[in-house]
């Protein structure tokens, strides 16, 4: 039975009968042991399963656009996030100052009020210990 070729490069899909026939004509020809062996040397393959050079390079075209693609989406994806994030930390940098621009005030304020009430203190301090010292004075003068 003939195998049809059109052409030096063309390939073939050999079925399993067309395999059966081969095994036949080699068990008569080489006999069973080396018939066994041949069989061995051609496993029954479909060479359309294979991939050619072109289908590889036509993959590897698909690939690099898929990653071009990705890579696209991940770098956009990546400038989204650090513009919120240059928001957020924007946000941030406004409320921490307002907050120490109000902790400044409170300090300035309580250290204010401290400063008043030492300088009330440190008067009410002085003029005692003056009544204290003149009514001492007044014993000493007075004892002469």
């Amino acid at each position: 039975m003939p195998l049809n070729m059109t052409g030096p490069a063309t390939t073939m899909a050999i079925t399993e009968r067309q395999r059966l026939d081969l095994r036949q004509r080699l068990d008569e020809v080489l006999g069973e042991d080396l018939a066994e062996v041949a069989m061995e040397a051609m496993p029954p393959l479909d060479y359309d399963k294979f991939a050619t050079r072109q289908d590889v390079a036509n993959l590897g075209v698909g690939v690099r656009g898929e990653m071009a693609t990705i890579g696209a989406d991940l770098r956009s994806e990546m400038t989204a996030l650090s513009t919120n994030l240059r928001g957020e930390m924007a946000a941030l940098n406004t409320d921490l100052r307002g907050e120490i621009g109000r902790v400044r005030i409170e300090m300035v304020t309580g250290f204010a009020d401290i400063k008043t009430d030492m300088g009330k203190q440190f008067r009410q301090y002085f003029f005692a210990n003056l009544v204290v010292m003149l009514t001492m004075l007044g014993f000493v003068v007075g004892l002469n």
